[in-house]
């Protein structure tokens, strides 16, 4: 078996050195036998199979990428060494970065404080502002309140005076209308006791003018 000529490295790229081009090795030549070939037997298919390749002694190619990082490759295979160095520089990165962090965030800090007193300030003073405000309204709010009141109460007070007055006089005019009205029902009921009485007494003179005309008319006529 011949081993891939192409091998593709997907090592760890901290640099960001983009991706490697696939590296090309170099193949062993290949064998020709002018006879006739050997056959070899195939291996029973119950055992595992092995290829066994001649013993080679390749040739090794060392590199050195950067410090604490090693590429070692030769013809059958591709290794990478990574030393103490490269952590050690990510270690003072890291507190590099870090130091220059806490600078600005002090700084933050210290504005965020200053922030907040501002705004406890001007919350403080707000409650005040709205204590007093509301305390004024509420003693707004109490003398309307009063005023309302008494005006209502002297309003209610004047409608029950304009109504007994209205009262009273309608009370008195049904007495003068109610006198009134029996005065005229009684010169009525004289004015016909009188008429009654005249009629009775004419009534009683003719009748006995009638009579008396009559006695004479007897008196005077022949005898039969």
């Amino acid at each position: 078996m011949h081993p891939n000529p192409l091998i593709y490295c997907t090592c760890w790229d901290p640099w960001n050195l983009g991706p490697r081009k696939l590296i090309k090795t170099p193949q062993p030549p290949i064998k020709t036998s002018i006879g006739k070939p050997k056959l070899t037997p195939l291996p029973p298919a119950a055992k595992k199979q092995s290829y066994v390749q001649p013993p080679t002694k390749p040739a090794v190619e060392v590199i050195n990428v950067s410090p604490g990082y090693r590429l070692i490759r030769n013809r059958d295979q591709i290794s990478v060494t990574l030393g103490e160095e490269m952590f050690d520089k990510k270690k003072r990165s890291k507190s590099e970065i870090m130091d220059r962090i806490k600078i600005p965030r002090t700084d933050i800090i210290t504005d965020l404080e200053e922030q907040i007193s501002e705004l406890t300030v001007i919350i403080e003073q707000m409650n005040r502002d709205h204590q007093s405000a509301q305390k004024l309204l509420s003693d707004e709010m109490a003398l309307r309140c009063a005023e309302m009141q008494e005006n209502f109460e002297n309003k209610n007070r004047e409608l029950k005076e304009a109504h007994a007055a209205e009262l009273n006089q309608l009370e008195n005019n049904y007495k003068a209308s109610l006198k009134a009205e029996k005065l005229a029902a009684q010169e009525k009921l004289e004015h016909l006791s009188f008429s009654k009485s005249v009629y009775t007494r004419k009534h009683y003179f003719k009748k006995r003018e009638a009579g008396a005309y009559y006695k004479v008319l007897l008196l005077f006529s022949p005898q039969m």
